[in-house]
């Protein structure tokens, strides 16, 4: 996931991502330490905030969630 989406190239923090995305920071950084698996809803609430797919054969616009 960091390569994908938080290498540097796009400028987002974890503080913003958890704003957008209403995933805690030490989620997201216990996910990008490799510390632990997200759940199906982690990862729709981190594609939906990213606009980009993080898992394979995943479809953005079709991850619903409340």
């Amino acid at each position: 996931m960091q390569s994908l989406a938080l290498d540097g190239s796009a400028e987002l923090s974890l503080r913003a991502l958890d704003a957008q995305s209403d995933v805690g920071r030490q989620t997201i950084g216990d996910l990008l330490a490799g510390a632990g698996w997200p759940d199906v809803l982690t990862v729709c609430r981190l594609e939906r905030a990213l606009g980009l797919a993080l898992w394979p054969a995943s479809n953005v616009t079709q991850c619903v969630h409340g």
